[in-house]
């Protein structure tokens, strides 16, 4: 192997452990988005109503303080939750998220309720938005 080569062997080698680690730091949007779904459903979950609030976005927070929010009843419990689908949209700044949860409600529970959440990234993370006419307590349409 000449010189050239040798030279540009050693530059690739040095180079590509960089490149890959770029790739990681940048992350994988989807996973960041079921990251992010996994810490509402886990908060609904153990009724860590904060949490649930701090994860809505900021025009919502905006509407209601989280001690409004906190102090709301709760019309249903959620037991356990499946994330069925995420579909990030080409702006690549909202998505469509559809949760199928187990939940408890007038006594009775009701397995794989699907609710359609939709999540939008401000400052680099997702926060799930309210939609006009939502209620975060309603059941699951």
């Amino acid at each position: 192997m000449n010189f050239c080569a040798r030279y540009f062997a050693i530059l690739i080698i040095t180079l590509l452990p960089g490149c890959a680690t770029l790739q990681l730091a940048a992350g994988n949007p989807e996973e960041a988005l079921r990251a992010r779904v996994t810490e509402l459903s886990q908060a609904k979950t153990e009724d860590d109503w904060g949490k649930v609030y701090d994860l809505y976005d900021a025009k919502y927070r905006a509407q209601i303080s989280r001690d409004d929010f906190i102090r709301r009843k709760h019309s249903i419990s959620f037991i356990t939750s499946t994330i069925d689908q995420v579909k990030i949209l080409p702006s690549g700044t909202e998505a469509e998220v559809m949760v199928k949860y187990d939940v408890l409600m007038m006594g009775f529970v009701f397995k794989d309720s699907p609710t359609m959440q939709y999540w939008v990234k401000e400052k680099g993370k997702w926060y799930i938005q309210m939609k006009e006419g939502e209620h975060p307590f309603a059941p699951a349409k």
